[in-house]
This record gives structure tokens, C-alpha cells and sequence, in this order.
């Protein structure tokens, strides 16, 4: 029987070893982490990319045509389409971000034969600690970002670790995820925002591939609405197709920032509290359970 790949995810790590540790271990529990992905927040996805091909459509062959300038993106606002291409966006964004949070602590707390149910399990109990804390999260930034725009770039950057906090140290309040991100953060606040900027740029190429055929397709609707040439309309069932794919790769890149916020949080915990060694020392002299069989073979026949 060949011998799973294993991930210490607890050791201090620079921006290159995480970036290395987020792809490694996703290649070693790819299946099962992909599957719950698609399957349960995937959905939501889709419907985030339906209704924003039926508001971008309404938008380019409806408002181009009549507005122009500000009002024409102001007209979005007026979409049902817009407001539930939002809101089914926050439910995927969630669902994806508590799925691969609890996909990681199960790994850490039980190696890489754990078990995927006890990971979903995780969802009803994080989902709306996460949704909550990230709401005061953009409640924080936008306050600070009126006083003076520096301000809400540095608290950006300094909470960034809060849904992560909130996911693997379930003990945890949201006010104390918001004090412990910071925590981990200061003094390490440029290499913070400089993997968030590489893992940006990573994961936007990746999410450019999908939406390619239906940014060409928008091209032609918007064109065919300006030249009046009335084919805008055949291309809508296509459109919304295509822009459905799109929504759906974003499912399908998702569990890489997350994941290496994950293994950056535990970088940074071992970094500056030193976690996995002291669970190291207090291992010492411990041994795992032994089962009958193992036992009997031991001992042998006497």
C-alpha cells in the first residue's frame, strides 16, 4: 500500500515555503476537498454568474443604448439581478471559505487520512461567525477608510487572518479574532500584504482563463447594441452560459488563498508563540494506542 504524502502544517514558514506548502497540500487531499467545493458551494456559484450575465446583459443592451456615463452604471443598482448575483455570491464566498478552513484543520488535527464528514461538519458551526466577522470587518475598514485612506489599507492588511482565526480556533470570540490578527500580524505586516498581492495575482490569472470566452461575448453584445444591428439578443442565452463557467472557476480557485491563509496563520503562531514545539515537547514520551492485534503480535505466544 503506498504511503499518503504528509504536510507538517505547523512550521515557521517564509512567502516562498507557503506558497509551496498551499499547492502541496492541495494536491494531497485534492478529491475530497474539491468534492465538497463543487458540490456544496459550487451551486451557489452558478447563480451568482446567472444573475450577473442578466444584469450585465440588461446593462450593455439596454442602458448603453439610452445612457451613457455615470448613469449607466448607476442603472445596475436598479437590477433585481444585481442584488441576488451579490447575495449568492456572499453565500458561495462563505460556504467555499468555511469548507476549506474545516478541510484543513481536520488534516492538522488528524493527518491525511481524515475524515471528510467531520469537515463539513464544521459548516454549520462557523458559517455565521464568519459572516458576522466579516461584516464588522468592512464596517472597520470602510470607518477607517473615510477618516483617511491609509488608515483602512493598514487595518485591511492587519485583520486579513480573521476569518481564518475564526475557522481553525473555534474557542475564539470574534472580538479576540480581531486582537489575535493583529497580533500575528505586527511586525510582519509587508510580508502579509506582499503574499496577499502574489496569491491576488495567482489566483486572478487563474479566474481570467474561465471568463475569457464570455468577456468575448460580451464584446460582441456591447458592440452589436452601439452598431443597433439588433444581435445582442441571440447571444444572451450564450452569455449567461459562458458567465456561469466563469462563476464556477472562481469555486475551483478558491481553496488556494484560502488555503495558504490557513498555512500562514500557523506560520506566524509557530513564529511567534512557538506552538508546535511546545506540542512537540509535551508529546515527548507519549505513544499512540495500540491495538489488540499489534499487541498479541508483540508479545508473541507464551
Amino acid at each position: 500500500m503506498t504511503q499518503k504524502a504528509t504536510l507538517n502544517l505547523q512550521e515557521n514558514r517564509d512567502i516562498g515555503q507557503v506558497l509551496n506548502a498551499t499547492f502541496a497540500f492541495i494536491r494531497i487531499v485534492f478529491k475530497p476537498l474539491y468534492r465538497d467545493v463543487l458540490i456544496i458551494s459550487g451551486p451557489f456559484y452558478l447563480l451568482a454568474g446567472i444573475f450577473s450575465s442578466l444584469s450585465t446583459y440588461n446593462l450593455v443592451s439596454k442602458a448603453l443604448g439610452a445612457l451613457g456615463g455615470v448613469n449607466m452604471y448607476l442603472y445596475q443598482f436598479y437590477s433585481p439581478a444585481y442584488w441576488l448575483n451579490l447575495l449568492f455570491l456572499l453565500i458561495a464566498w462563505s460556504l467555499s471559505t468555511v469548507i476549506i478552513g474545516n478541510h484543513v484543520l481536520q488534516y492538522k488535527l488528524n493527518g491525511p487520512d481524515y475524515s471528510p464528514v467531520e469537515a463539513r461538519k464544521g459548516i454549520r458551526e462557523d458559517i455565521m461567525r464568519v459572516i458576522f466577522g466579516n461584516f464588522l470587518n468592512l464596517l472597520v475598514i470602510l470607518a477607517a477608510c473615510i477618516l483617511f485612506l491609509i488608515p483602512g489599507i493598514y487595518l485591511a492588511v492587519a485583520n486579513s487572518l480573521l476569518t481564518t482565526i475564526l475557522i481553525l480556533d473555534k474557542r475564539m470570540s470574534t472580538i479576540d479574532a480581531f486582537s489575535e490578527s493583529r497580533r500575528l500580524v505586527r511586525n510582519n505586516w509587508w510580508a502579509t500584504l506582499g503574499l496577499g498581492i502574489i496569491i491576488g495575482i495567482i489566483t486572478s490569472a487563474m479566474q481570467f482563463v474561465f471568463k475569457i470566452p464570455s468577456t468575448i461575448v460580451s464584446t460582441i453584445i456591447t458592440f452589436s447594441t452601439l452598431r443597433h444591428t439588433g444581435d445582442a439578443a441571440s447571444y444572451q442565452t450564450l452569455f449567461i452560459a459562458l458567465n456561469a463557467l466563469a462563476f464556477f472557476g472562481i469555486a475551483a480557485v478558491s481553496p488556494i488563498s484560502m488555503i495558504a491563509s490557513c498555512i500562514y496563520y500557523y506560520s506566524l503562531k509557530e513564529r511567534k508563540d512557538h506552538a508546535g514545539l511546545i506540542q512537540n515537547i509535551d508529546n515527548i514520551g507519549v505513544q499512540p494506542a495500540r491495538t489488540e492485534t499489534e499487541t498479541k503480535r508483540d508479545e508473541g505466544d507464551f
